[in-house]
């Protein structure tokens, strides 16, 4: 199996959990280890013409899985590190990415996405995650939820970095 993210977000391309969701349905079925890439391609030229608005939901995904990462029982130092390092990349090329054709900030978020996901998906997913899949369920887009919540659950000083 070959993961092509046409998103910069979820990271569904190192993860073995996908997500199908009817179309106008309140129902989310996660399906786990039924799959698992082998391999990823990262192509920022699909970012190109997926509306703004989807591309900052996705990237607010990604960003909520790097800052989560580092809060879980799970985290490791090699967690944290690949979540800091998602977390300041995707904070510089967030906006670039989904407001323009600039296919390095493209690539970037795409690289970002990706470390963000590998970090959660081995310290796993935290307090964000859990109060916005509800609210995703509800017609809510999911990076929306989470990135609404970001700030509740971890407070706008945390999510500062030094340096």
């Amino acid at each position: 199996m070959i993961g092509i993210p046409t998103t910069a977000g979820a990271g569904v391309k190192f993860r073995h959990t996908f997500v199908i969701r009817m179309r106008n349905a309140p129902i989310k079925w996660n399906l786990r280890r039924t799959c698992h890439p082998k391999v990823a391609i990262l192509d920022p030229i699909l970012l190109l013409n997926i509306p703004y608005w989807a591309g900052m939901n996705a990237g607010m995904d990604a960003l909520s899985h790097a800052v989560g990462a580092c809060s879980t029982n799970r985290a490791t130092t090699i967690t944290d590190s690949l979540a800091i390092a998602s977390f300041a990349a995707i904070m510089k090329n967030l906006a670039t990415s989904v407001l323009t054709n600039d296919l390095e900030a493209k690539n970037q978020q795409l690289i970002a996405s990706s470390m963000a996901n590998i970090a959660c998906g081995n310290a796993k997913l935290d307090l964000i995650h859990a109060l916005s899949h509800p609210l995703s369920s509800y017609h809510m887009a999911h990076g929306l939820a989470n990135g609404i919540l970001i700030p509740y659950v971890y407070g706008i000083q945390s999510l500062r970095l030094s340096g």
